[in-house]
């Protein structure tokens, strides 16, 4: 169970490698369709992760491929109506 004041905690790439009983790089190749595996092994891998409910990191997704999709935007006071207006701006502008 998670410490009190905390949420549950985000399942990862190693509790889906010990639920499927392969390893992390097999867990890797496996959810990027990579041909370097078995497909039963890879069936493993995919159940255990949907049985998980892993998702995939987007942090560290950028990390690997050096690339990014985030923004930072840092508004002094959102109760203002000109920050709320230049934060809504930014969002636009973003997607």
């Amino acid at each position: 169970m998670a410490p009190s004041g905390t949420g549950p905690r985000r399942v990862t790439i190693d509790d889906v490698a010990e639920a499927a009983g392969v390893s992390r790089q097999t867990v890797s190749r496996a959810l990027n369709d990579k041909g370097e595996i078995g497909v039963s092994t890879k069936q493993r891998v995919l159940d255990a992760a949907l049985a998980l409910g892993y998702r995939p990191s987007r942090f560290a997704r950028g990390l690997v491929k050096q690339d990014t999709v985030s923004v930072g935007l840092v508004i002094p006071d959102l109760l203002n109506p000109f920050f709320t207006e230049v934060a809504a701006a930014a969002l636009d502008a973003a997607r």
